[in-house]
């Protein structure tokens, strides 16, 4: 599971289109993980053992949750969910 909250592009257009304050955009880049960031730590990360990847903590308004999965899974190649409600997902530690 990682925190995938906003696209620093929907960030950019909502605080130019007078929907965000610029005190939010302040907070969620010091506070939060942008899917940029995202991108950034899974390049890094030995995937070896992932089995699935959970983005949680995605933004009402600032992020796309088709497009941030669609993103992940093709950057990855392993199968990427969006946490939601009611959501189930079998989650196993395998072998190290």
């Amino acid at each position: 599971m990682i925190e995938c909250n906003y696209s620093d592009e929907i960030l950019k257009e909502n605080l130019d289109q007078g929907l965000i304050p610029r005190s939010l955009k302040n907070r969620l880049l010091k506070s939060h993980f942008s899917l940029g960031n995202v991108k950034e730590f899974l390049k890094v990360t030995d995937m070896k053992t992932v089995q699935n990847i959970m983005l949680i903590h995605l933004s009402d308004g600032n992020s796309n949750e088709a497009i941030f999965k669609e993103e992940i899974e093709r950057l990855t190649g392993k199968p990427t969910y969006v946490a939601d409600k009611g959501l189930e997902i079998e989650v196993s530690l395998g072998t190290f």
